[in-house]
């Protein structure tokens, strides 16, 4: 995560199963509303604006089952 200024709107959610468990929670920062996601065990977190969590719900189970192909690595690499 960025080093943006965050503030706790709302408490942390857990959800789980056998295989992972990660909290979420909405935040405030300068630019607007966010749900932070974070992963406990991993130490990772991500802030997720409106616009992508729209986006998420474009997207069909095997669509988003391709980020689980390679975990931990982006789908596309950056070009240099």
């Amino acid at each position: 995560m960025s080093g943006e200024e965050i503030t706790a709107a709302s408490e942390w959610i857990e959800i789980g199963n056998e295989f992972a468990a990660v909290q979420v929670r909405k935040v405030l920062t300068r630019n607007g509303a966010r749900l932070e996601v974070r992963s406990p065990k991993r130490e990772l977190s991500v802030l997720l604006d409106a616009t992508v969590l729209d986006g998420l719900t474009w997207q069909t189970a095997e669509s988003l089952s391709l980020m689980m192909k390679e975990p931990l690595e982006p789908l596309r690499p950056d070009s240099d």
